[in-house]
């Protein structure tokens, strides 16, 4: 019998635009809610880290992939952020699949 291909893990990446004075607040905040399994102890969890960012004139470009069965979750948390940092969110980019 030969060996099949099979897609293990599939993923969501969100490109956030923040402005520069609250990336520290969304890393951290992004980090708590997306918690991830620790190899050493599986009781364990940690703080999920960001993919990358870059600074931008419009604000610094954040990366962050979460996997496709929380990508409501992650529009519901970025959403709850923007609330509590006071920043204005464009409510046309929290629909699922959209681009």
């Amino acid at each position: 019998m030969s060996k099949q291909v099979i897609i293990y893990w599939k993923n969501i990446q969100f490109c956030v635009v923040i402005p520069q004075e609250k990336i520290y607040n969304f890393i951290a905040a992004f980090g708590e809610e997306f918690k991830i399994d620790c190899h050493d102890d599986p009781c364990d969890k940690m703080p999920k880290p960001i993919d990358r960012y870059e600074p931008h004139q419009a604000g610094w470009h954040i990366w962050v992939s979460v996997h496709v069965s929380q990508e409501q979750k992650f529009y519901d948390f970025l959403a709850r952020f923007c609330e509590k940092e006071y920043l204005p969110l464009r409510q046309d980019d929290l629909k699922p699949g959209q681009s």
